[in-house]
């Protein structure tokens, strides 16, 4: 039986279905939810993806990456952009030598930056 996946990366949620035979099913998250935050966060010890970043995102706002997606294809030359961009996530993009967006986070104690493109 042959099975087919279709992958919706949306700017807040993602969702996963498979088609089969009968029609198509959502796939459910580890939480039993047909759709996943887009979002990311860093504590001292992991990397939190998708619902568990909702319970901890108050207590450590400037290691969580909300809605990266909304990020995707802009650089520093978009201040316009992304000065309404800022308006959704916590953690603020940060412009690279190369033009490039980057956000910084700190996770055990050292600085990683991760690029947008």
């Amino acid at each position: 039986m042959t099975f087919a996946i279709g992958i919706d990366l949306g700017s807040t949620k993602a969702v996963m279905a498979v088609v089969k035979k009968g029609g198509i099913d959502i796939v459910l998250n580890d939480t039993t939810n047909r759709s996943t935050p887009v979002q990311i966060a860093y504590t001292e010890s992991e990397r939190l993806i998708g619902d568990p970043v909702k319970f901890q995102i108050k207590r450590n706002m400037k290691n969580t990456i909300l809605f990266p997606m909304r990020f995707l294809g802009l650089n520093a030359a978009c201040q316009d952009q992304l000065d309404l961009e800022h308006k959704f996530t916590t953690t603020k993009a940060i412009a690279l030598e190369s033009g490039k967006l980057a956000f910084e986070v700190t996770q055990m104690g050292k600085k990683h930056t991760f690029t947008v493109e």
